[in-house]
């Protein structure tokens, strides 16, 4: 599935931020096993990204392999930074488990 998501950035090229990546736990994940997280310039980049047919194709294979995506679509902005980002990822105290699943939840 990554691999869907590695063209991503030259094919659709909207986003200012994509991530992808597994949970480390499955504690708190609900049966969720991927999270797909981007940000966007601006809602009209965020619409355009919904339409486009790669994000489209994307979207019905999901719905082919009967996965429930959760979306979230939050304004961040100077007065939602708690914290400054780091240029390099603190490091993991330990590593990620790895877990089967989709990229959200079968019904």
């Amino acid at each position: 599935m990554s691999l869907q998501h590695m063209s991503w950035p030259s094919e659709i090229g909207l986003m200012t931020k994509c991530r992808f990546g597994t949970d480390l736990t499955g504690a708190r994940t609900r049966g969720y096993g991927y999270l797909l997280y981007t940000e966007f310039p601006d809602v009209a980049a965020l619409d355009e990204y919904r339409a486009h047919p790669v994000h489209q194709r994307f979207f019905d294979w999901l719905m082919e392999r009967d996965c429930t995506p959760l979306a979230f679509d939050f304004y961040l902005g100077s007065g939602t930074v708690l914290m400054p980002e780091r240029l390099e990822p603190a490091p993991l105290s330990h590593a990620p488990r790895r877990s089967g699943g989709g990229a959200g939840r079968g019904e």
